[in-house]
């Protein structure tokens, strides 16, 4: 019998947007989730090129003694001694659990994502929830251990672009070019065995030891497919991105007519009544395309971790710069 390869991109994003339309549940987690991680893999990449430049920018403003927050905690020092100390005991409790309670469900939303992505039929958010609710603790360290890989790989890159800057010599230079040729593809590697780490623990019900192991074969077979689908969600996410922007502005338009007539007016019901209907719009619009984004993300990783965990070795997903290639 002969085992054909498997075309990815075209049938798996047509596939993740309408699995994503129709559970629009879903998008309640995918914003609780993308506290965790977006599921995108050169978003993240991206993002953690900015960790790296606010890295630099700290480490010069800590040799200024211009630290931002440093004024912040002698203030807040200052104001222990005034303030009752069980009243700010009391703060401080509530607030560490209100983050606790945060995170919990950052990463119970994740898994119920997950969960919801795979299911075969839609299932209400509670059952997904319960579902998700055993794989919390995994999930929660795999979230840390992609965090903690994240913030090693910034500061090995942090630290040569400042000992470039402070003495711009050739070997400092070719020290900090090397690392930063490694940086993007480790930053990529990093994100996705994280993502498919998730799912192959999630479908397959096995141990985290097992779970990366899984997810790292997957990427070393599959690198090239998967950097493919990263880079068409990163375009898809921001085209939504983009018209989400205008049609902020475009509905921006008769609110600012609305706004300014009140205050011509003089009547402060309309005036409220245009601020409070133009803030639930803003914050509307926001939730539903950074839910509806994360959960096509998260849905468009679930399906390539299902092509990807073919039974056959023979079976496998066929890049599309590889067919091109073949092609000329």
């Amino acid at each position: 019998m002969k085992h054909t390869p498997m075309v990815l991109h075209r049938e798996l994003l047509r596939e993740a947007l309408g699995l994503a339309w129709k559970r629009k549940a879903l998008w309640v987690f995918g914003l609780f989730a993308a506290l965790v991680s977006t599921g995108g893999i050169v978003d993240m990449a991206f993002r953690t090129f900015r960790q790296v430049e606010a890295g630099r920018d700290l480490y010069f403003q800590a040799l200024d003694n211009a630290l931002p927050f440093a004024s912040w905690f002698s203030t807040y020092f200052r104001l222990l001694d005034v303030v009752d100390h069980s009243r700010v005991t009391l703060t401080i409790i509530v607030a560490t659990l209100l983050l606790i309670a945060l995170a919990f469900f950052a990463v119970l939303s994740q898994g119920a994502l997950m969960v919801g992505s795979m299911a075969k039929n839609h299932e209400h958010p509670s059952t997904l929830m319960r579902k998700a609710l055993p794989w919390v603790p995994t999930l929660a360290v795999i979230a840390f251990i992609g965090k903690l890989a994240q913030a090693i790989l910034v500061a090995l890159t942090t630290l040569p672009l400042v000992l470039y800057l402070t003495n711009a010599s050739l070997e400092n230079g070719l020290i900090y070019f090397v690392l930063f040729l490694m940086f993007f593809p480790a930053t990529v590697l990093v994100q996705l065995v994280s993502i498919l780490a998730g799912f192959e623990i999630v479908r397959h019900e096995t141990s985290l030891v097992q779970g990366f192991k899984g997810a790292l074969a997957m990427a070393y077979r599959h690198w090239l497919a998967a950097l493919e689908l990263g880079v068409l969600l990163f375009l898809i996410t921001g085209l939504m991105g983009m018209a989400a922007g205008v049609l902020f502005i475009l509905l921006a338009i008769p609110f600012t007519i609305l706004i300014s007539a009140s205050i011509a007016a003089g009547t402060p019901v309309l005036f409220i009544g245009s601020v409070s209907v133009a803030a639930i719009t803003a914050a509307v619009l926001s939730w539903m395309t950074v839910g509806a984004s994360i959960t096509i993300q998260y849905t468009a990783w679930s399906l390539f971790h299902d092509r990807a965990s073919h039974p056959h070795p023979k079976t496998r997903m066929i890049p599309k710069l590889e067919r091109l290639w073949a092609k000329l």
